[in-house]
């Protein structure tokens, strides 16, 4: 590949790629807690009522508390002992670390949670440091930097949006990281550097908005707005920045890589920052 016209050709190819909805049922849901059963019992309520307004259909939660289990190990097992199969899991981050302000960590349970189970993981504030009976579920945002292809994120996210709700579609190209393929491409002699780069620029953000015109075609009929942010720029700041400037309710995000154990590094940051928005790990 040494001209202009084959990158554009790579990538014109790339970009055909067309949103397939998929169909998803959320309605058997495990709540994990660091509570007793009373006041498990409590969360359980405010957790309904905030998802009830996504998911207009029945659906059960079961408790998982303290005194179902004392270690990581035992989470893990509780869970895979539950009838029917667990479709979604919430907890909220620093599970046993009540008296400590952790802001740099999700905590031990949720980290291993997060890679072990084949579910989404709905990670919600502390309860202790926010009311969840003042969450509200109206703005929900989609947020990856290769959005193209993403089927799963974009069916999960717009399932989880209410009616007249909006779905924010964000997909943000990290500059400093183009950066350094920009100062690569300029050291070979046979590739035009300023209009390769150029070039290739433009269709990776053409990508991304032809997808989302795709996903607008194929979510259509459904009845809440879609917006889309597609740009150049800091992902962790600009991502911060969306969700304030659009009151974010709830952010989609996925978290796993398939060549890593860990989390993936830009989802963990972003669940990090994120302290008092529900972040929904896929």
């Amino acid at each position: 590949m040494t001209t202009l016209d084959d990158f554009q050709s790579t990538f014109r190819a790339a970009s055909g790629m067309p949103f397939h909805p998929e169909s998803l049922s959320f309605a058997n849901i495990a709540l994990i807690s660091d509570v007793n059963e009373s006041v498990a019992q409590l969360l359980n309520d405010q957790v309904h009522q905030f998802l009830a307004a996504a998911l207009p259909n029945s659906f059960e939660i079961t408790t998982i508390n303290s005194e179902s289990y004392n270690s990581v190990a035992n989470m893990l097992t509780a869970i895979e002992q539950l009838t029917p199969t667990t479709n979604l899991i919430c907890t909220y981050r620093n599970l046993y670390n009540r008296n400590e302000d952790l802001p740099e960590s999700l905590g031990t349970h949720v980290d291993v949670l997060t890679q072990r189970v084949d579910v989404p993981v709905l990670l919600l504030p502390r309860p202790d440091r926010v009311d969840l009976t003042r969450l509200s579920l109206q703005e929900v945002m989609a947020v990856t930097n290769h959005l193209s292809g993403d089927n799963h994120l974009i069916s999960v996210a717009a399932h989880f949006t209410p009616e007249d709700g909006t779905l924010v579609l964000s997909h943000i190209e990290d500059e400093a990281a183009f950066k350094r393929y920009e100062q690569a491409i300029g050291r070979i002699p046979a590739i035009p550097t300023e209009s390769s780069t150029s070039a290739i620029k433009s269709q990776l953000l053409h990508m991304a908005k032809q997808f989302i015109s795709s996903c607008e075609h194929e979510l259509g009929e459904q009845h809440f707005t879609i917006e889309k942010h597609v740009n150049f720029g800091k992902p962790l700041i600009e991502y911060k920045n969306l969700c304030s400037e659009h009151q974010v309710d709830l952010l989609v995000l996925n978290s796993k890589d398939a060549d890593h154990v860990a989390m993936d590094g830009p989802a963990y940051e972003l669940a990090v920052e994120m302290r008092n928005i529900p972040v929904l790990l896929l």
